[in-house]
């Protein structure tokens, strides 16, 4: 009995170090040698010996005993939930990051959403979706823009792209294909690039630049992709990322799921709801981060980018559109628009701007609000009337989506609690407006 004791602490031992060094950089895990993979190490180290040296027997059984534990909940963590702890998202030295081609997760929406597992996967071209040949066969159009056109939280069936295929298969007798080149956390400045890499190889008819106007703006500042010239007006940056956001990017695409577990404090079972209990106090925490971000961006410019999934309400340009912080963003909002048309316009493809609100601005009575009493500057059109301004001054056809969402019973067509995003029927809204739009404009041709 003890001789297969220790043969099984030996190989429970032996195990636990494999995993441990399979985790490292050289066969494709996440830099650095951490405290975690230290003290599997030891943990290993210490059952494989003391099952081959004989001595110390209770706590070399000890010892295996734990590292056989840890090698079974791994095991059982893989087996049943790899998909809710992987990530589609890896660093990228041009757009800051992007999608994993082929890369499959499951989404979980909030209880006070209903909590549903999401399936998401990305197709071999790295796009939300399936897979399509890049040789043109239809009318193609390509979406672009942030969380709500990746739209991971949705099914794919239910997502605004999908929806827009739909309705315009409806309204035309001609099949149109429509491809979601969303991607989490990006800003126009990141599409713009996208843009000038895709274009090019897919040859599309016609682009769709979706602009988020809760949180679109401050995605200019976080992301240092364009800075101040010295002469006046914006240059090109190419900026690095910080050491803090590359580790937790490479943690986050570890194929090992129990040291996420237990960094995370077991959040994969706990029934937190995500509610704000003060619906007042986002705001004003949002206002005072626009402040720092501002600060960092016009004192540190060539700073590393910290931040690129935490995007939160432009409070300042919502709350004071005088501010210096929320005129400078309008300004490099304007620039990152106007070179996009000019790259639209280059390449001969109509450009068409497609504004959607915060559900803070057209939700009365939503889960986070101003207080207007508090702020009288602030105005619901404070965050979209820019963006239709910047669109008319470059001649671009624009939908603001602003009063169709605010007379359509705006609380039915977002998510709540801590999730901002549209839910099923402000996307199937959305894409019916827009396929409308575009047809009544004569934008997808005769």
């Amino acid at each position: 009995m003890e001789k297969k004791a220790r043969i099984l602490t030996a190989l429970a031992g032996a195990l636990l170090l494999a995993a441990d060094f399979l985790a490292d950089p050289l066969f494709g895990g996440a830099p650095g040698f951490g405290k975690g993979q230290w003290a599997v190490l030891v943990l290993g180290t210490a059952a494989l010996l003391f099952a081959l040296a004989g001595g110390w027997r209770r706590f070399g059984l000890l010892a295996g005993s734990l590292a056989l534990s840890l090698l079974l909940s791994e095991g059982f963590l893989q087996l049943f939930f790899r998909p809710w702890f992987t990530t589609l998202y890896r660093p990228d030295p041009v757009l800051l990051h992007s999608l994993v081609p082929g890369a499959f997760k499951i989404f979980r929406r909030l209880p006070v959403n209903g909590g549903r597992a999401v399936p998401v996967r990305v197709n071999a071209l790295g796009f939300r979706g399936k897979n399509f040949s890049p040789a043109k066969g239809r009318f193609r159009i390509m979406v672009y823009g942030d969380s709500f056109i990746e739209g991971e939280f949705s099914p794919l069936e239910e997502t605004f792209c999908q929806r827009l295929q739909v309705h315009l298969a409806k309204r035309r007798h001609k099949k149109v294909q429509v491809i979601n080149a969303g991607v989490v956390g990006y800003g126009p400045d990141q599409c713009l690039l996208k843009m000038k890499e895709e274009v090019p190889r897919f040859h599309p008819d016609l682009l769709v630049e979706a602009v988020y106007a809760g949180n679109d703006y401050g995605d200019l500042l976080r992301n240092r992709l364009f800075l101040p010239a010295p002469g006046g007006g914006f240059r090109r940056n190419r900026p690095r990322l910080a050491p803090s956001l590359l580790a937790a990017m490479e943690r986050a695409r570890s194929p090992w799921i129990l040291p996420k577990l237990l960094r995370k404090g077991f959040w994969f079972f706990q029934a937190h709801g995500g509610i704000y209990p003060d619906p007042y106090r986002p705001i004003r925490i949002w206002r005072k981060k626009a402040e720092k971000e501002y600060q960092a961006y016009i004192t540190r410019p060539e700073g590393p980018v910290r931040d690129l999934f935490q995007d939160d309400y432009d409070a300042d340009l919502a709350l004071e559109p005088g501010a210096p912080s929320s005129r400078l963003k309008v300004r490099l909002m304007a620039h990152v628009l106007g070179r996009t048309a000019a790259l639209a316009k280059k390449e001969g493809i109509p450009l068409v701007l497609l504004v959607i609100p915060s559900p803070i601005d057209v939700c009365p009575a939503y889960d986070v609000r101003v207080n207007e009493k508090a702020h009288p500057s602030y105005r619901p059109r404070n965050l979209a009337a820019p963006l239709v301004r910047i669109a008319q001054s470059l001649g671009l056809p624009c939908l603001d989506l602003f009063d169709s969402f605010r007379k359509s019973n705006p609380g039915a067509l977002y998510f709540h609690g801590t999730d901002d995003h549209w839910n099923a029927a402000g996307q199937d809204l959305a894409a019916r407006l827009l396929a409308g739009f575009l047809l009544e404009k004569k934008i997808l041709g005769p």
